[in-house]
């Protein structure tokens, strides 16, 4: 689970960058490609907004060490429309601006 003070901050450094931000559940999953139709809609009914693959092993890892941590995340693929967007120049961009609020949180929690 992330830390709410964290994900408070991804936010607001997100918002201050003058982005597009939404937030919400995430489901996660390694089952790399293996999200039916049914499955996501039974997500989505749980509250699921996205699907991620990454953050459950970095949260867990944190809260097994007591290391406070949140997510944020740039979104590629729609598994509802199917849209891939591996090849849209606006998903790097998202992934550039996620490095640039990582960078940001660090500074914040430096200067406590």
């Amino acid at each position: 689970v992330s830390d709410k003070k964290i994900s408070d901050l991804l936010f607001e450094i997100a918002q201050g960058m003058g982005l597009t931000v939404h937030r919400g559940k995430a489901w996660t999953t390694d089952a790399l490609l293996r999200e039916t139709r049914e499955i996501v809609e039974a997500k989505r009914k749980e509250g699921a907004r996205v699907v991620d693959m990454v953050s459950s092993t970095l949260l867990t890892i944190c809260q097994t060490y007591n290391i406070k941590a949140g997510s944020i995340l740039a979104v590629s693929d729609n598994v509802v429309t199917g849209e891939m967007g591996f090849m849209n120049p606006l998903y790097y961009m998202a992934e550039s601006n996620v490095i640039k609020i990582a960078l940001e949180l660090v500074k914040k929690l430096e200067k406590g």
